[in-house]
């Protein structure tokens, strides 16, 4: 017990004790690290990416399990968590379960991983990528209200949601957006060892049920935590001590999350421009164009 005291104290993170670690992957999965203990639940691709590489390396840990619950999120932390986990595939097994729900980037995450285990009516798939934001242009013609535009750079202000978007800028925003997904498609493919055609033929961005995705081949197993965690045991022989890697809030973060500004829409900390919603499967935040999968 002091010795996990002080391993908190000195390194802000739960000191693991068991031979099967467990990463929860849970909310929106952003690349940079969450804002405090009063926002939202959200993934940091940051933490996930140092605990996986700690699992590496411990030798105690024989296993990695990615108890996930995400609707996804930004398609660079994605894709770093997903890289991340071919990295301890090297070495050891590392196996995902989708509860709820595990669409979009955290489906990209769980592909990474040997094997995907799921609830039948779990939300699964989901494969696309979206930058979608509100336009304001016609209600600020509506009440005489002006942009002036100052920039340098054409399309350094492409995605304001004070002006409309011309049809130029649309078709490069479009073709920036056809890249990412056919980056995610293919990730999905060599990761699932599915066919280019055939995972483009899923790729519409409609989620599926768990017991769908079985059937499409897009997870391994019907199933819950405790059949993931069975599958380990038999595939290693051991039986699993589970030990679940966690960060922990310091002060600081408690505060900064309290002192935080909020969307009124999400309910999570904004940045300097407030334009950003949710539609239930991607967050979305407009200045220079973002994209979420």
């Amino acid at each position: 017990m002091i010795t996990g005291m002080l391993y908190l104290v000195l390194f802000g993170e739960a000191a693991p004790f068991g031979n099967v670690g467990v990463i929860n992957i849970r909310g929106v999965i952003l690349t940079e690290k969450s804002r405090g203990a009063f926002s939202t639940p959200a993934t940091s691709s940051e933490d996930v990416v140092k605990f996986l590489s700690d699992a590496k390396k411990d030798d105690n840990i024989k296993a990695v399990l990615l108890d996930i619950n995400s609707p996804g999120g930004s398609a660079v932390a994605s894709y770093e968590i997903a890289e991340a986990v071919k990295q301890v595939r090297e070495k050891k097994p590392v196996v995902s379960v989708i509860r709820e729900s595990g669409a979009s980037g955290a489906y990209w995450v769980a592909t990474a991983s040997e094997k995907i285990f799921a609830n039948p009516l779990s939300s699964t798939g989901s494969i696309g990528v979206v930058s979608s934001y509100l336009e304001y242009a016609g209600l600020l013609d509506r009440f005489n209200v002006t942009y002036q535009r100052l920039v340098v750079g054409k399309f350094k202000d492409s995605g304001s949601p004070f002006k409309k978007l011309s049809g130029e800028e649309r078709g490069i925003i479009q073709s920036k957006l056809d890249i990412v997904g056919d980056f995610f498609v293919k990730a999905v493919a060599q990761n699932r060892n599915l066919s280019l055609d055939k995972v483009r033929e899923y790729a519409t961005g409609m989620v599926f049920l768990g017991s769908e995705a079985k059937d499409m081949g897009l997870i391994d197993e019907l199933g819950s935590k405790q059949d993931a965690i069975s599958f380990i045991e038999k595939k290693l022989n051991i039986t699993a001590q589970l030990t679940e890697y966690q960060k922990v809030p310091s002060i600081v973060d408690i505060f900064s999350g309290a002192s935080a500004r909020f969307s009124p829409l999400t309910g999570t900390a904004i940045p300097a421009m407030p334009y950003s919603r949710t539609d239930g499967f991607d967050t979305i935040t407009v200045g220079d164009p973002a994209f979420y999968s």
